[in-house]
């Protein structure tokens, strides 16, 4: 259980029993909604990344392609990591690496080569 389930279990627990029109939830029913929190290793990360007009016209096209399927509530971290499950270890995927740098003028001395 992560540290903030736990404090929020403890909050709970400790927290003064009055009788309202709509009472509090009890120690039982806060312990099977910290239950249902994902595991510690499940829990989602923030990062903040950058993308640039190409790269925003290639996440919108996906978002559209998901769309025409019937999917639906999709956001930029969900069209993220989608791409990232989707994606394959392969050479392809270096010259991707390459491909990417060379458009990013920043990184163009880390290609193979550029001195």
């Amino acid at each position: 259980m992560s540290t903030k389930a736990q404090r929020l279990l403890n909050a709970l627990k400790a927290s003064p029993v009055t009788v309202t029109k709509n009472p509090r939830p009890t120690v039982a029913a806060a312990s099977a909604v910290v239950a249902a929190l994902p595991n510690a290793d499940q829990v989602l990360e923030r990062r903040t990344i950058s993308l640039n007009a190409t790269d925003v016209g290639r996440l919108e096209a996906v978002e559209r392609y998901l769309e025409s399927l019937g999917q639906r509530r999709l956001n930029t971290s969900l069209l993220v990591r989608t791409a990232l499950h989707a994606l394959e270890h392969k050479p392809t995927l270096v010259r991707a690496l390459e491909a990417v740098q060379a458009e990013d003028g920043r990184r163009v001395r880390f290609l193979k080569g550029a001195a």
